[in-house]
């Protein structure tokens, strides 16, 4: 079997099964042991599973493995709300950052009107940014293929004079102990200097980011000016004077 295939196969098993073990991954693609292990070392690498003791694996982040048009869907009612929610804090004639992520793009239908400039280096943005005419500038640099990113040292370097009105960003896990991190260095890096650059930094948190830790940490909770989260988020970051509960008072249109 072709390897990309096998690799496929292989997430879409443990996905479902959520903890699968190595003899019966290799049954299901008909492959040796040493085969899938070396398979699952690479997944583990690119930060999708996590190999456990024993000879098992589970997903770091069941979102992490869908394509961008599934992660869009994904918790769909959630990341709307916070969406909406997140654009009524950009005023008229703003400069802002939009982060990467799926729940970011829920913004961008609600800035209409708004005559901002969003900077962002999510290629997913794009056909709607334009489509709702709206001031985009696109960072340039290395795409991240698998999640249609780009956080190089070339996009580094073209943010470092900008200075940001706002900015909203999302991550793949949030703690107490860990903070906010993402799966990669880079994106890590690149969100700690668009913080930086930001007078106010602003976190979009949906319920399937509590609790995880990603590979890389970019901020403490503290650092956020807000955090706008939803549901049990909220029950377990209610003690942070910085966590906003958009649910009862807040209604999506």
């Amino acid at each position: 079997m072709i390897p990309y295939l096998r690799r496929k196969k292989l997430i879409e098993y443990i996905e479902r099964k959520e903890i699968a073990y190595i003899s019966n991954l290799a049954k299901h693609a008909n492959t040796s042991e040493a085969t899938i292990r070396r398979d699952l070392k690479s997944l583990e690498e690119e930060g999708i599973i996590e190999i456990l003791q024993g000879g098992a694996a589970k997903f770091i982040e069941n979102e992490g493995v869908k394509t961008a048009n599934e992660r869009m869907d994904y918790k769909k009612e959630e990341k709307s709300k916070l969406g909406a929610y997140g654009a009524t804090l950009v005023s008229h004639g703003e400069f802002i950052f939009i982060g990467p992520g799926t729940t970011e793009n829920w913004m961008i239908k609600h800035l209409v009107g708004k005559e901002v400039t969003v900077v962002t280096n999510g290629i997913i943005h794009i056909e709607k940014l334009l489509n709702h005419g709206i001031d985009v500038i696109l960072v340039g640099g290395k795409l991240n293929r698998k999640n249609w990113f780009v956080s190089c040292e070339i996009a580094m370097n073209q943010i470092e004079d900008m200075n940001f009105d706002k900015c909203f960003l999302g991550g793949l896990g949030i703690s107490e102990e860990k903070g906010v991190s993402t799966s990669t260095s880079s994106l890590a890096n690149f969100n700690k200097k668009i913080m930086k650059r930001s007078k106010k930094n602003i976190l979009l948190v949906d319920s399937t980011k509590l609790g995880k830790i990603s590979r890389y940490s970019f901020g403490e909770i503290d650092e956020f000016d807000r955090i706008l989260c939803i549901g049990d988020v909220y029950s377990k970051l209610e003690n942070k004077e910085n966590v906003t509960n958009i649910e009862p008072n807040y209604k999506n249109s």
